[in-house]
């Protein structure tokens, strides 16, 4: 869906997390569904991406958290579910002292639920970031296709809903 390039901010190393979230809110009954009513974000990087340099961070294993709170909240409209997502640590209790740097070589493809806690990172690396994003997700998914800007999700031509 895009290819994303990052240039050098001028920072010393090593980077910073700016803004933990989940990128799209998702209740159990949407992840257990057959098939499954979410999408996959899948990255393939086109750059090396170095130990402090510019890596995106990831809490492993935090998309069961994050996907247990939100059933205990149960936010139905958008509303609810952006309200969810812009207070999902504390909701989850997710530790984000448990975040790793997802470091990567040119080639390295990263797969990942968008209900995994994250945060991306300023390019404090000597050189460009190129990586290619796209997200994968199942036609019957509708609610994917009518989420907001911005539009990583791809909708499909009408032939193919036919």
């Amino acid at each position: 869906q895009m290819l994303l390039l990052t240039h050098p901010c001028g920072a010393p190393p090593p980077a910073r997390a700016d803004g933990w979230h989940v990128d799209t809110t998702f209740l159990p009954e949407e992840w257990d569904a057959a098939p499954r009513r979410t999408f996959l974000q899948i990255f393939c990087y086109a750059s090396p991406v170095r130990p402090g340099g510019a890596a995106t961070l990831v809490v492993p294993g935090s998309h069961h958290k994050t996907l247990a709170a939100a059933g205990r909240a149960a936010p139905r409209t958008e509303e609810e579910r952006w309200a969810f997502a812009a207070d999902v640590v504390r909701l989850s209790g997710v530790d984000l002292s448990e975040a790793v740097e997802l470091t990567c070589d040119a080639g390295d493809v990263a797969v990942f639920s968008p209900m995994l806690l994250h945060s991306g990172s300023n390019n404090v690396a000597d050189q460009p970031r190129y990586a290619f994003h796209c997200s994968y997700h199942d036609a019957s998914a509708g609610r994917i296709r009518h989420l907001p800007a911005p539009v990583f999700y791809d909708t499909f031509p009408e032939s193919m809903e036919r």
